[in-house]
């Protein structure tokens, strides 16, 4: 795999034309092999909390939609059966048996990273310059993954801004884009940020009944840490104290990051681990020039991906809710 790739980046073509490596497909475009690509987003996949924790769709053209039937009561009915059965919805025929379903619709926006190599490291590490490479993309493309899932910024896929090619779940997760309660914690008490947490789970409703994870930045990771509860081994896992690891609150675990900081820093996010879709746009993209000047190569990676939640109601998310420490 590793031959492959240095060949591809290094095909005297490629460099002359600075265009896409390898051949086009039938859309026009042209990626890198599969297994490669596949490598790539090994790499970001590895590094990349949002990635582990959530689903992958492929999406083999520029959409794709993924149906969703909400949960209310204008959804669901039963079929009546014989002489003078009701309705199914509403008194109106032109209403029988009328039903409405919705789609997230995954776009995939376009990613790019840039590595540069001097020709003496291309010259002198043979092969290895193929794993430098690589690692410098996925680094690249995981942190800034990461960092758009977990902004509180809308998307705009006009931006050149890295973090706005997605909505942020810390954005979706505003009072004006949830149909859910925020849950207020007072993280002076004993047990105020599990109180918070089991609260926040009466909150999701039907929700709660699939596996939930709870989202924060590392300075709510240390309130919950020092909450009595867990300080006191209540939940029965002693490795907080021993070697700092956070126990399942009440069935939730918990996972923080260090990219959801300023504003975001008090808060939280508690969502059913199967919510949230990540679409990934169909291959990897390569270019690469010569800078003459520096004695250097210059590559460039394009990858696509999109993050979308799956329940929305009245265009507002149903299976999201925020928790916030007003005071600690």
């Amino acid at each position: 795999m590793k031959q492959k790739f240095l060949d591809a980046l290094m095909t005297k073509t490629a460099m002359s034309s600075d265009s896409d490596l390898f051949v086009d497909d039938s859309t026009g475009e042209s990626y890198l092999p599969k297994p490669i690509a596949d490598e790539i987003i090994k790499e970001v996949y590895e590094r990349n909390i949002a990635r582990q924790l959530f689903r992958s769709i492929n999406v083999p053209g520029k959409t794709l939609s993924i149906p969703s039937v909400a949960y209310d009561d204008e959804h669901i009915y039963q079929i009546g059966t014989g002489v003078g059965t009701s309705d199914a919805i509403g008194d109106d025929d032109d209403k029988q048996l009328e039903y409405s379903t919705s789609a997230v619709v995954l776009k995939p926006g376009k990613l790019a990273a840039k590595a540069e190599v001097a020709n003496d490291d291309i010259n002198d590490s043979n092969l290895d310059v193929v794993g430098l490479i690589l690692d410098a993309f996925a680094v690249a493309f995981a942190r800034a993954e990461e960092k758009a899932i977990l902004s509180d910024s809308a998307q705009d896929s006009s931006s050149s801004t890295y973090t706005k090619i997605v909505e942020g779940l810390f954005y979706s997760a505003t009072d004006a884009k949830k149909n859910t309660t925020t849950v207020t914690i007072n993280a002076s008490t004993d047990y105020g940020v599990t109180d918070g947490i089991s609260e926040g789970i009466k909150n999701l409703g039907v929700h709660a009944r699939d596996e939930i994870i709870l989202i924060c930045s590392d300075k709510f990771a240390h309130q919950l840490r020092t909450d009595r509860g867990v300080k006191n081994d209540v939940f029965g896992s002693a490795a907080v104290v021993q070697n700092g690891v956070l126990p399942k609150i009440y069935g939730v675990t918990v996972y923080s990051s260090n990219y959801v900081d300023g504003v975001d820093a008090d808060k939280a996010i508690l969502l059913p681990r199967k919510e949230p879709l990540i679409g990934q746009g169909r291959g990897i993209q390569i270019r690469r020039k010569e800078d003459i000047e520096r004695d250097s190569q210059i590559f460039v990676c394009f990858e696509r991906f999109d993050f979308k939640l799956r329940h929305v109601t009245n265009s507002k998310y149903d299976a999201i809710v925020r928790l916030d420490i007003t005071a600690s």
